[in-house]
């Protein structure tokens, strides 16, 4: 008789979460944002988070093919974000299956609105393992 009420418990349980965020820790090595970052050309700020664009290899030689998402520099405290994981550091990679393409976020209309309305269900973030 116990198991026969705990079914339909797990159910519910099991319906209502919400699906976590995809979080990884590599060995890449993160600036200290520790001190405010100045707000330039190609990053994104709204009150609740400052994005910069992050690229692979050498600064000498960016293009597009290099960029691989955004690094959160700021976070303001009771920010949305707070609640979805993310952290100063981390580098965006995708929300809700959507990757960004392209360094300016206007070229990305729709990961743009997931993070301008912070309505997404997924995450993934690569964290930083040290900071310099």
């Amino acid at each position: 008789m116990k198991y026969i009420i705990l079914l339909p418990l797990l159910f519910l349980i099991s319906c209502t979460t919400t699906p976590k965020s995809s979080i990884r820790t590599s060995t890449r090595i993160c600036k200290d944002f520790t001190k405010p970052q100045p707000i330039l050309p190609g990053h994104y700020w709204d009150h609740k988070i400052h994005l910069v664009p992050h690229f692979i290899g050498s600064k000498d030689s960016l293009t597009s093919e290099q960029f691989d998402g955004y690094v959160v520099v700021y976070i303001p405290p009771k920010s949305p974000f707070h609640k979805k994981g993310v952290l100063v550091g981390d580098l965006i990679l995708e929300v809700d299956g959507i990757k960004p393409k392209y360094v300016n976020l206007e070229d990305n209309p729709e990961f743009l609105s997931k993070i301008a309305s912070v309505s997404f269900n997924n995450i993934q973030l690569e964290h930083c393992k040290k900071k310099i």
